[in-house]
C-alpha cells in the first residue's frame, strides 16, 4: 500500500509560480543599585491629594504641592529632566500631573490626583534606574558593615545539622564507592550517537544530579563506552538506569518536524480556481503597510465552483462545443465523488496520526514549553503553480498540489474585525457551552530582540563591545487586579514542529493543528534584561500596558489579548481579541520615558477562534519541571490511543465546530456570490 502522504512532483514543475517566495512572515514561531518606591528615594504625599482624576493644566495650581520627588545624589537635574528641563513638559503631558522643579529643596514638586502622581513618580524612578545602571561608582567594592549574626535557636541548629548531613550524604555519591555494593548495572552508550560531554555535562553536572537524586554511584568507562552503576538499593539503581537512558535519548534524539496540507472530503464533486485576495482580507501575520500590498499581489486563495460531475473536468479548459457535449453526457453523474476522493477523510486521519505520533514522541523528554492547539480561519496560497486560467479537480489539489514540496500555504486566523460580527457565536456558546467564570481574561505578549544576560555597567557605557546577535524572544505576562505583574514567562526559539492544515472547499472556514515548542529563559536571574523589563511593566487605569525602557531589551511588537473561554464537548473554545502595536511606527521625541499604550490606537485588530483540551496544557506543563533524565507521566497513548482521545475524535469535533462557525459567523471579507471560501 502506498504512503498516503508521500510527496509527488507536480506535473507542471516548469510552471511553478516563484521558487524564491517564502512562507508568510512569522512573528519575529529587579535591579541592583536601582531605585523604586521602596528605596532610598525620598518622596511624600500631602493630605490634599484628591481621589478623582483631574485634567492636566499648564498653570501652576495654588497651594502647596500634593507630593514631591527628591533627586537621588548620583543624578543631576540634566540627567533627570534633560537639557533645559525639556523633559518636564512631556512628562507632565503624559502623566497628567503638574510638575515643577524646586531649586531650594532639590526636588520635583507634584500636583494632581493619586493616579497621576503615581504615574509621574514611576516615570522618574525609571529614569533614575537607567542612570544607576550606567554608573560603575555605585557598585559596592567593600563589604557592608552589619550586625554580628545572632546565635541560632535549638530548632535552627537541628535544621542546620540535618542540612549539613544531607550535603555530606549527597557528596559521597559524587566519588567512587568505598565498599562493594549489592546492586550493579551497566548502560551502553554508542560512541557515534552523541558526544559523551553532552551527556555528562560540564564537570559532570548532569550526571551528578542523577547520582544525588537516585543515591547511586555512576562511573563512565570511556574505552568500552559504558556506564557502570552501583547502589545499596535495587529501586535506586533501577531509577538511575531509567533516568540515564532517558537522558541519553533526550540528548541524541532531535525533534521530528512534519508538515501536511490536507483537503477535507467534500460531500459532492467540485472544482477549484484561484482568485486574488479581497482588499479587506487579513493575512496570517502582521505586515507593515509599506510591504503589505506587494505581498498581497503575489498571494491567491481558492474559489469553489460546484460542478456536480465525477472525475475529469477537462471540459472546463476545452472548447465550448466539447464542454457542452461533456455536460450533456454527464448529467446522470451529478454529485458523485470519484473512488479516490471518497477516501480523503480516512487518508487524512492516517497522515495526522503519523505526524502527531512522531512529533509528540520526539518532544516527550524535553524540558521545553510545548503547546498544541487547533485554529480556525481561511487558507490562502503563498507558493503555488501558475494556473490562473484553469480549473482544478479535487484529486489535482489533494494528491498533487498539496503534496508537492514547493507548495506553501498559510491559514489566516482572523474570523472578524469587530466584536459585533461574533454576536451569534457568543449567543450559541452561551446556551450550548459552559462559560468560564474568569471571562474575559487579558494578557500581553511582547515580541522583542534581547541579549540573554545583562551586560556589566562598564560594558553598557561602551558602544563598540561586540556581544553577538540579539535573541528573538516572546514574553507573555498577565496582571493582578492591582495592576501589578502576575504570572509571566519568556521563551526563545519558537518553532512549529507539526504543522497540519485542512482546507474545506464547501464552507468558509478551514482549520489547522499545530504542535509548537520553545526554550524557556530563566526567570530567577534578577539581572537578566527580560526580568528587569517585566518587573517594570504596569497597567494604566484604562487597562493598557505601560512599559519602561531597559538596556539590552528592544521590544518590537506588543499584543494585548482579551480571551473568552467556553467548555464544549470536552474541548475549550477560545475567542481571542488581539490588538497589536508596531513600535517602529510609534514616534516619540524622548524614548527614555515610559510608554503608555493608552495614548496610541492599535495598528492592527482581529478576532480569532481556537480550540484545545485542558488536558493538553496540564500534560505539557510537566515538561517544564523535568529534571535530568526525568520523564513526564503522559505518553502518546494519552493523546492518540484512548476512546476519549484519538485522531478520529479530534477531527470529528473540529468538523462539527467548523460547521457551527459557518452558520453563526458571517465572513468578514468581501467575496463574489459564487465563492464559498
Amino acid at each position: 500500500m502506498s504512503d498516503p502522504f508521500k510527496r509527488e512532483d507536480s506535473s507542471d514543475d516548469d510552471q511553478w509560480r516563484d521558487p524564491h517566495i517564502g512562507e508568510t512572515p512569522t512573528p519575529s514561531t529587579r535591579f541592583s543599585n536601582t531605585f523604586d518606591d521602596n528605596s532610598t528615594l525620598v518622596s511624600g504625599r500631602s493630605s490634599r491629594a484628591s481621589t478623582a482624576m483631574e485634567p492636566f493644566t499648564s498653570t501652576r495650581p495654588a497651594g502647596s504641592p500634593d507630593d514631591y520627588w527628591v533627586l537621588p545624589p548620583h543624578c543631576t537635574l540634566t540627567d533627570i529632566l534633560g537639557t533645559g528641563r525639556t523633559r518636564l513638559k512631556e512628562m507632565a503631558r503624559s502623566t497628567g500631573a503638574y510638575m515643577t522643579y524646586n531649586d531650594a529643596l532639590h526636588q520635583i514638586d507634584l500636583w494632581g490626583d493619586s493616579l497621576c502622581i503615581d504615574k509621574a513618580k514611576h516615570s522618574l524612578n525609571m529614569i533614575a534606574n537607567r542612570i544607576a545602571e550606567l554608573d560603575v561608582t555605585l557598585l559596592r567594592k567593600t563589604k557592608k558593615w552589619s550586625r554580628p549574626d545572632r546565635e541560632l535557636t535549638n530548632e535552627e541548629k537541628r535544621r542546620e545539622e540535618k542540612r549539613q548531613q544531607r550535603i555530606l550524604e549527597e557528596k559521597k555519591y559524587l566519588g567512587e564507592p568505598t565498599e562493594k555494593l549489592p546492586y550493579y548495572s551497566v548502560y551502553y552508550s554508542p560512541s557515534d550517537a552523541v558526544s559523551i560531554n553532552r551527556i555528562v555535562g560540564n564537570n559532570d553536572s548532569y550526571l551528578n544530579q542523577i547520582r544525588i537524586d537516585c543515591k547511586t554511584y555512576i562511573e563512565y568507562d570511556a574505552q568500552n563506552h559504558i556506564f557502570r552503576l552501583y547502589s545499596n538499593d535495587e529501586a535506586n539503581i533501577k531509577a538511575a538506569s531509567a533516568r540515564l537512558r532517558n537522558w541519553h535519548l533526550r540528548c541524541c534524539r532531535e525533534p521530528e518536524a512534519g508538515v501536511a496540507r490536507l483537503m477535507q472530503q467534500p460531500s459532492a464533486n467540485l472544482a477549484l480556481k484561484y482568485r486574488k485576495l479581497p482588499p479587506d482580507f487579513v493575512l496570517y501575520d502582521y505586515v507593515p503597510p509599506d510591504r503589505e500590498q506587494e505581498l498581497r499581489d503575489r498571494l491567491r486563495m481558492f474559489e469553489t465552483i460546484t460542478t456536480g460531475f465525477e472525475a475529469s473536468i477537462a471540459y472546463w479548459n476545452a472548447s465550448m462545443e466539447d464542454s457542452l457535449i461533456s455536460l450533456n453526457d454527464s448529467q446522470q453523474m451529478r454529485g458523485a465523488l470519484s473512488e479516490r476522493a471518497k477516501t480523503l477523510d480516512k487518508r487524512n486521519e492516517e497522515v495526522i496520526q503519523r505526524l502527531l505520533d512522531r512529533g509528540l514522541e520526539s518532544l516527550r523528554l524535553k524540558d521545553w514549553d510545548i503547546r498544541m492547539k487547533i485554529r480556525f480561519g481561511t487558507i490562502y496560497l503563498v507558493d503555488y503553480p501558475k494556473r490562473d486560467q484553469m480549473h482544478l479537480t479535487i484529486e489535482e489539489v489533494s494528491d498533487k498540489m498539496f503534496k508537492n514540496e514547493k507548495f506553501k500555504s498559510a491559514l489566516a486566523p482572523c474570523m472578524s474585525k469587530s466584536l459585533e460580527n461574533l454576536d451569534m457565536l457568543f449567543e450559541y456558546l452561551g446556551t450550548k457551552a459552559q462559560e468560564f467564570s474568569e471571562n474575559p481574561k487579558t494578557s500581553f505578549v511582547i515580541l522583542a530582540h534581547q541579549y540573554p544576560i545583562a551586560a556589566s555597567p562598564a560594558d553598557l557605557r561602551k558602544k563598540d563591545v561586540n556581544r553577538g546577535e540579539m535573541w528573538k524572544t516572546r514574553m507573555e505576562v498577565a496582571f493582578t487586579d492591582k495592576g501589578e505583574r502576575g504570572l509571566w514567562s519568556t521563551v526563545t526559539q519558537c518553532t512549529n514542529l507539526v504543522d497540519i492544515s485542512c482546507f474545506n472547499a464547501e464552507q468558509p472556514y478551514s482549520w489547522d493543528l499545530k504542535v509548537q515548542f520553545a526554550r524557556s529563559l530563566p526567570y530567577d536571574d534578577v539581572n537578566a534584561p527580560h526580568e528587569k523589563f517585566s518587573k517594570n511593566l504596569k497597567l494604566s487605569p484604562s487597562g493598557r500596558l505601560i512599559m519602561a525602557p531597559v538596556f539590552d531589551y528592544n521590544p518590537k511588537i506588543v499584543k494585548q489579548k482579551t480571551k473568552w473561554r467556553y467548555s464544549w464537548h470536552d474541548f475549550t473554545i477560545e475567542i481571542c481579541q488581539e490588538e497589536l502595536w508596531d513600535l517602529d511606527r510609534i514616534k516619540r521625541k524622548d524614548t527614555t520615558l515610559p510608554l503608555d499604550f493608552s495614548e496610541f490606537q492599535p495598528h492592527h485588530k482581529q478576532f480569532k477562534v481556537s480550540m484545545y483540551k485542558e488536558q493538553w496544557i496540564d500534560r505539557f506543563a510537566e515538561n517544564l519541571r523535568l529534571g535530568v533524565g526525568e520523564a513526564p507521566s503522559w505518553t502518546i497513548r494519552d493523546f492518540l490511543g484512548t476512546e476519549e482521545e484519538n485522531v478520529h475524535t479530534i477531527v470529528q469535533n473540529v468538523k462539527e465546530f467548523g460547521q457551527i462557525l459557518a452558520s453563526v459567523v458571517p465572513v468578514y471579507f468581501g467575496q463574489s456570490a459564487a465563492s464559498l471560501v
